[in-house]
Parts: structure tokens; C-alpha cells; sequence
């Protein structure tokens, strides 16, 4: 986690960090993500509101992809932070040889 709060504050300006931290903020908590997110955040039962974190897989990968689309700059602008600092820190992480032997062990079954 520390390696991508590095990779963060390595990549974007000071203004911008400080905007992604406010957002990562209101994300952890139930109101913040329902602002965010909308009726994604919604469960049926109490607590009705979740943090983003407590949301299931799915409902989390839509509040994604409607933001990619989403009519608000805004949200495209935070859609493409988040997956420019997902796809940086896996890159970084794999090295060529561990794709390589991935792929020779998938191609075996």
C-alpha cells in the first residue's frame, strides 16, 4: 500500500494529491461514497449506506465504469487517476520473467 501512495505522490502534482486524498477520504466513509457513487453504495438491510471498501465487487467495478462515461468531467478525471495508479503499480511490480513463466504454466492446462 505504502509503494502506491509513493507512486502517487511521485507522479501528480501536490494540488492533485491533495484532492485524490479528499476523495479517498470520502470514499471510506458510507455518506462520502453515496455522494460518489450514488445508489451503488445502497444495501437493503442497515447499515443502508457502505463505504466503498464494504460494497460488493460489482457494484464497485459499475461506480467505476459509470464514472469512465460519466457526463461529469470530474468523475472521468478520477476514473482515469484511479486506473492510471492500479495499471502503474502492477506494471511495476511484475517483472518480464514472471510474465513469462505465467504464460508458460496457463498454456499447460
Amino acid at each position: 500500500m505504502r509503494q502506491v501512495a509513493d507512486t502517487i505522490q511521485s507522479v501528480l502534482k501536490p494540488a492533485d494529491v491533495k484532492f485524490l486524498k479528499a476523495v479517498l477520504g470520502l470514499l471510506s466513509t458510507p455518506l462520502g461514497t453515496f455522494v460518489l457513487a450514488g445508489r451503488q453504495s445502497l444495501a437493503g438491510e442497515f447499515p443502508f449506506a457502505r463505504r466503498l471498501a464494504d460494497m460488493p465487487v460489482g457494484n464497485r467495478e459499475r461506480v467505476l465504469s459509470n464514472w469512465s462515461t460519466s457526463w461529469l468531467f470530474l468523475f472521468r478525471i478520477l476514473f482515469k487517476a484511479f486506473k492510471a495508479t492500479i495499471m502503474w503499480n502492477h506494471f511495476t511490480r511484475v517483472s518480464h520473467r514472471d510474465c513469462l513463466q505465467k504464460c508458460h504454466s496457463d498454456s499447460s492446462i
